[in-house]
């Protein structure tokens, strides 16, 4: 029952952060800045900072280059299943709904995403120019339409 407890506290702090990244006046800010301003305690900061480390895991929120952190926006950043072909390029498959969405990764542009990977799209210019990240790394694809 116990774990339960933690767990339910653990998820009610996670919608506590992303509710506070989610205002129209948040701006992309450090860990320790958003502790402060969110009063977790000198002691919890670990507890914190582990959190949002799962919301990254989970492709929630991102941490910049800078170290600051951000939502991902749903409407500008699709997640997706890389799979890797033989002859070393792969295609990203994006599922929304009964819609399906592959994108083109030439093999110059794979950067070590591995077969299976969840990585995320980010639509950049146009429908036809997606840059990808995972995990810090970013790739580049072009976009097509599965018919159904």
């Amino acid at each position: 029952m116990e774990e339960n407890v933690k767990e339910n506290i653990k998820t009610e702090n996670k919608q506590n952060i992303i509710n506070f990244m989610s205002n129209e006046k948040y701006v992309p800010m450090k860990a320790k800045d958003m502790a402060f301003i969110l009063d977790v305690p000198k002691q919890k900061y670990s507890e914190f900072h582990n959190i949002l480390k799962e919301l990254e895991n989970e492709m929630k929120v991102q941490e910049t280059k800078k170290g600051k952190y951000m939502l991902i926006d749903e409407n500008i950043y699709k997640t997706g299943i890389i799979s890797l072909k033989q002859k070393g390029f792969g295609f990203v498959k994006i599922v929304n709904g009964n819609d399906e969405e592959e994108i083109f990764i030439s093999p110059n542009n794979v950067n070590g995403a591995l077969n299976g990977d969840e990585v995320v799209v980010k639509i950049i210019e146009s429908e036809d120019y997606k840059k990808i990240q995972s995990k810090g790394k970013e790739y580049v694809g072009t976009k097509s339409k599965k018919v159904k």
